[in-house]
C-alpha cells in the first residue's frame, strides 16, 4: 500500500495550526517533512539536536523549524518554537494526515449477535468480535484481529492486523495498538504445593486508558484479581511485556524489550529507555542511575536484570527454578517466593558480614529486595578511628572506606540473595570496581545512605551498581564486583 499523498500547504498557515511563531516568507508552500541534509523544495525540516546545526547553512529546505536560539542561524523562512520536535511532529501529522478509512464490516469478519458495532467504525477482514462487545464510533479493526467477549472499543481507536483482546479488556478513546500486540492474555500467577505449581485464575482485567499507543508485539496481562491499568496518553514501544496487576501511570514512556514485573505501580510522566533482553521494574524507590539497568529514580522507570534468584518473588517463580539455583537455601535463608526480608539491626548484620568492628561500617539495614536491591544506614560519629589521622582539624571519611561500606552493603544482598550467612569455609571477595565517582565528601555526623542493586550473577560472581548518599546529596557512586571463594581456615 502507497503511503497517504501529502498536500501543499502555505508556511503561515501551519504556524497558525501549530503556535508558532513565523519569520520570513508565509507564502512558501510545504508539502512534507524531511531531514535537513535529505530535504529539498516543498520540505521543511527541523533542528531538535545542535550537533546538526551546521547542516542549517547547507540545506535545501523550502523551511525549517528551529529553536530561537538557533532561528539566526538561518535564513530560510522559518517556524521559531521552544519546542522544534513537538512541533515538527504536529507539522507532520498536518502534512501526512491519516488515509481515510470507508465505515463498514468486511463480509469475512465474524460479529457475535450480542457485539454491538457503530456504523462508522470499520472492521476489517477475518476479524472475530465476541459477545457483549462495544466498538465506538470511526474504531477501526484490523484484519485478523480477535476482540473477546465484554470488550469495549473505545472512539476513534486503531487497533492494526492481528491484535488480540481478551475478554472484558477495556480500551480508551483514539487509542492505538499495533500488530501482535496481546491485551488481556492470563499472567504469571502460581502457587507452590510440594513439587508442582497449581495454576492461580486470574480474574481482573486490562483497562487501557485514552489516547494510548501500545507497540507491535506487546503484551499486557490481565489482573490477578483487581485489574491492569494502562492510564491516558501512555506511549508504549515494541516488544514491552506488562505483568498483571501493574499500574502505568499517565503520560508514561517505555522503549522496546522492557519488562514489568506484575504488581508495579508507576507515578505519572516517566520515562524508561530501551532495555536488551533486561528485566525491567517500574520501582521508583532507588535513586541512582545505572548503565546497565534502566533507571530506578523518582521519576524514572527502573531496571533489573533478570536471573532466577531475581524473578523469585510471590507468585512470579521462573519456570526452571529449583532449589539447587539458591545454594545454601534452606530455612534461615529467604524462601522461594519471598520478596523482602526485614528490616536487619546490627546483630542480624553481623550474622551476614564478616566484618567486626572498626572495620564494620553498615549500621541498619533499612529494605532489602532478594536478588534486587538493598538500601541501609551508616551513622558518622566523631569516634570513628579513621578521623584521628583523616584529616586532623578537617575530618573526612576516607573515598575507599565509602567504597569499602557500598561493599558490605553488596555482600548482604549477596548473602541474602544465595540463601546464606558468612562462615568459616566461603567468603565473599571484593572482585573488581568500575566506574567510581566521588561527588562530596563525608562528615562526623552525617548519616550514609548506601544502596546497591544486584545487576547479575554468574555463577558465584555477584555485580552491583551501588551509591551513597548523604541526604539528597550523593556521595559515591560505582559498579562493583565480588565472588564467593572457599576458604581455609
Amino acid at each position: 500500500m502507497s503511503p497517504p499523498e501529502a498536500v501543499g500547504i502555505p508556511l503561515r498557515q501551519l504556524a497558525e495550526r501549530c503556535g508558532a511563531e513565523l519569520s520570513g516568507n508565509g507564502d512558501v508552500l510545504i508539502d512534507r517533512v524531511a531531514t535537513l541534509d535529505a530535504a529539498d523544495k516543498g520540505a521543511i525540516a527541523f533542528l531538535a539536536n545542535r550537533k546538526y546545526r551546521g547542516q542549517l547553512s547547507s540545506t535545501r529546505a523550502s523551511a525549517v523549524i528551529v529553536a530561537p536560539s538557533d532561528a539566526p542561524a538561518t535564513a530560510l523562512p522559518k517556524l521559531v518554537a521552544a519546542n522544534p520536535y513537538a512541533t515538527y511532529a504536529r507539522v507532520a501529522a498536518i502534512l501526512h494526515p491519516a488515509r481515510a478509512v470507508t465505515p463498514g464490516v468486511h463480509p469475512t469478519a465474524i460479529i457475535a449477535p450480542g457485539a454491538r458495532v457503530a456504523a462508522s467504525a470499520a472492521v476489517g477482514a477475518y476479524a472475530v468480535i465476541g459477545e457483549r462487545t462495544t466498538i465506538g464510533e470511526r474504531a477501526q479493526v484490523g484484519a485478523g484481529t480477535v476482540i473477546g467477549e465484554g470488550c469495549s472499543l473505545g472512539d476513534d481507536c486503531v487497533l492494526y492486523a492481528r491484535v488480540v483482546l481478551y475478554a472484558h479488556t477495556q480500551v480508551g478513546a483514539r487509542t492505538i495498538i499495533h500488530s501482535g500486540a496481546v491485551i488481556g492474555a492470563d499472567g504469571f500467577g502460581m502457587a507452590e504445593e510440594g513439587e508442582r505449581w497449581l495454576k492461580v485464575p486470574q480474574v481482573g482485567r486490562a483497562l487501557i486508558g485514552d489516547d494510548v499507543e501500545v507497540g507491535a508485539n506487546t503484551t499486557i496481562d490481565r489482573g490477578a484479581i483487581g485489574d491492569t491499568v494502562i492510564e491516558d496518553d501512555v506511549k508504549l514501544d515494541n516488544q514491552i511485556q506488562i505483568g498483571h496487576n501493574c499500574r502505568i501511570g499517565a503520560h508514561t514512556a517505555i522503549a522496546g524489550c522492557v519488562g514489568i514485573a506484575g504488581s508495579t505501580r508507576g507515578s505519572h510522566d516517566q520515562r524508561a529507555p530501551r532495555d536488551r533482553g533486561r528485566h525491567n521494574s517500574l520501582r521508583r524507590d532507588l535513586p541512582v542511575r545505572l548503565d546497565s539497568i534502566a533507571r530506578r529514580v523518582h521519576g524514572h522507570l527502573s531496571s533489573v536484570a533478570a536471573s532466577p534468584v531475581a524473578a523469585r518473588r510471590r507468585g512470579h517463580a521462573p519456570a526452571a527454578f529449583d532449589r539447587r539455583a539458591a545454594p545454601g537455601a534452606g530455612a534461615r535463608g529467604p524462601q522461594r517466593g519471598d520478596l523482602t526480608v526485614p528490616a536487619m539491626d546490627i546483630h542480624e548484620i553481623m550474622r551476614h558480614l564478616p566484618h567486626r568492628y572498626p572495620f564494620l561500617l553498615v549500621d541498619r539495614v533499612l529494605e532489602c529486595d532478594v536478588g534486587q536491591r538493598i538500601k541501609a544506614v551508616k551513622n558518622v560519629t566523631l569516634n570513628e578511628p579513621f578521623f584521628q589521622g583523616h584529616f586532623p582539624g578537617y575530618p573526612v571519611m576516607p573515598g575507599v572506606l565509602v567504597i569499602e561500606a557500598m561493599a558490605q552493603v553488596s555482600a548482604i544482598l549477596a548473602y541474602v540473595t544465595r540463601g546464606e550467612r558468612h562462615n568459616a569455609k566461603s567468603l565473599l571477595f571484593f572482585a573488581g570496581i568500575d566506574d567510581a565517582r566521588f561527588k562530596r565528601p563525608v562528615f562526623p555526623g552525617d548519616q550514609l545512605v548506601l544502596e546497591a542493586v544486584e545487576l547479575n550473577v554468574v555463577r558465584s560472581v555477584f555485580k552491583f551498581a551501588a551509591k551513597a548518599s548523604v541526604g539528597d546529596e550523593l556521595v559515591a557512586e560505582a559498579q562493583l564486583m565480588a565472588a564467593v571463594r572457599d576458604v581455609q581456615t
